[in-house]
């Protein structure tokens, strides 16, 4: 099974996870990155912090990134 990684991309920043986490498929995969990004915009609008540049960035396990899901695409929905 393949090892996903969801990094959180703050501006310039990147927090990188280094755990990851094995998944089926890759529509599995950016299901979860896309719900990550919601709960994760969620929980910053509750606190007032969040800044336009943060995103969650998935990548495989040789770092390319597959998927970049901006939290700002929650937040202006709520």
């Amino acid at each position: 099974m393949p090892k996903f990684f969801f990094h959180i991309r703050d501006g310039g920043d990147l927090v990188l996870d280094e755990q990851g986490i094995d998944l089926q498929d890759v529509e599995a995969t950016f299901s979860e990155a896309r719900a990550s990004a919601r709960d994760l915009a969620l929980q910053k609008a509750k606190a007032g912090v969040w800044s336009t540049g943060e995103a969650v960035e998935l990548t495989d396990s040789h770092g390319k990134v597959l998927l970049s899901v901006p939290l700002q695409a929650f937040l202006s929905n709520s």
